[in-house]
């Protein structure tokens, strides 16, 4: 340990030179440098009390480096802009290796250390936090842009609880986009309420907090049917503007009154994430049913929890009735392919909207999907197609 000392004090000598002019006029030498020559003593073991003789041989402050005293006015976030700094000196005293990443930065890991070694002295958050929303309010669902500003991703760890019972357990993985001063991410509120966000460090800390108001219910603006009304069968397209987080995978549904559902499909995720479109308007999300039969049936637009957000209605009418003409071609088929006198009776009155005597016998399954074809290629009614394709024996 002397050998140690002996030589870092040849070190002193040198260090001293270009600091200053010399050691004589120590008093010239800057805080930071004085307690850069201390953390190297420091770090080379030397006792508390040739660290306090040097410290006030060279002029610093009364209070010797190796006490938390000494460090009292450092404050999370911040860092050494040179080498052997304030803050390298502090993490030396709290034992923390210079090896470790993110040295030189006062973060989650150094807080720590000083709760843990200085307690009720722990320097109060630097106030440099900030969280910002955008938009701030509206109408449910919200997406709502946030952007966490002035945190350091130098090995540092936050997380943010958005107050509607979800949060982020590390928030840089959870980024949209990282800048040198944050990140911003996106968060969306299904229910109306006013939530507050908050912004915490490692260890629990809150560093900045923003509230956020949702109003209302979803509105069907983000909800639309393309075709409304029409004739069966009838393919309807629904979209859905801004509803889900485009950087977190969302399950969205459609139930489309008919007994059926759907999952709503983003056609580029990753290209509506990275130009922020979600506030835009930008990120469709959007599915194609086919309505089979004539009603009016309600769409309901569900969230992965299956709570509604937006309905819609569909009204679906019966499709052509058949002319004579085309009576006559499939009356023609069927007797090209053998079918019986009953078969063919039943099918005509079918085709006019009448019941037959149903004294018909089933084709093959061919022959009675050739002609289910041709109906369904007329735009022939839905209930009407399927009566004959009962009579033919398919199904």
């Amino acid at each position: 340990m002397a050998k140690k000392v002996a030589a870092f004090a040849g070190s002193l000598v040198l260090l001293g030179s270009l600091f200053a002019p010399s050691l004589a006029s120590a008093s010239s030498l800057t805080q930071d440098q004085i307690s850069s020559i201390l953390a190297l003593l420091q770090s080379f073991g030397a006792d508390a009390s040739t660290i306090a003789n040097v410290n006030t041989a060279l002029g610093g402050s009364s209070a010797p480096s190796g006490s938390c005293s000494a460090f009292a006015d450092l404050k999370y976030g911040d860092f050494d802009t040179a080498p052997g700094g304030r803050v390298s000196g502090l993490q030396t005293f709290l034992g923390i290796p210079a090896t470790s990443f993110g040295y030189g930065t006062y973060g989650p890991k150094t807080l720590a250390a000083w709760n843990a070694q200085c307690g009720s002295a722990q320097p109060t958050l630097n106030g440099s936090a900030d969280l910002t929303a955008s938009p701030a309010s509206g109408s449910s669902p919200l997406i709502v842009l946030f952007n966490a500003e002035g945190i350091d991703y130098n090995g540092q760890t936050y997380s943010v609880s958005f107050g509607d019972g979800e949060s982020t357990n590390t928030l840089r993985d959870y980024c949209a986009a990282i800048t040198a001063s944050g990140c911003s991410f996106y968060h969306t509120y299904k229910s109306s309420g006013t939530y507050t966000a908050i912004l915490k460090d490692a260890g629990g800390n809150t560093l900045a907090t923003q509230t956020v108001t949702v109003t209302g219910n979803p509105t069907a603006t983000n909800f639309s049917v393309s075709p409304a009304s029409g004739s069966a069968p009838l393919a309807v397209h629904f979209s859905a503007l801004n509803v889900w987080t485009p950087v977190v995978d969302s399950v969205a549904t459609v139930d489309f009154g008919d007994g059926s559902s759907g999952t709503l499909g983003l056609a580029s995720q990753t290209t509506c994430a990275a130009a922020g479109a979600a506030i835009a308007g930008a990120c469709t999300y959007s599915t194609t049913h086919t309505y089979a039969a004539a009603g009016t049936y309600t769409a309901i637009l569900k969230d992965a929890g299956g709570n509604t957000l937006a309905t819609q209605t569909v009204t679906v009418t019966g499709g052509n009735q058949a002319t004579a003409m085309q009576i006559q071609s499939i009356v023609a088929l069927l007797k090209a392919f053998s079918a019986t006198s009953g078969t063919i009776a039943d099918v005509q009155a079918a085709l006019g909207g009448q019941a037959g005597a149903q004294t018909s016998t089933p084709v093959t399954a061919r022959q009675a999907q050739s002609i289910i074809s041709l109906l369904r290629a007329w735009g022939i009614d839905t209930g009407v197609t399927n009566t004959v394709s009962s009579i033919l024996g398919g199904g």
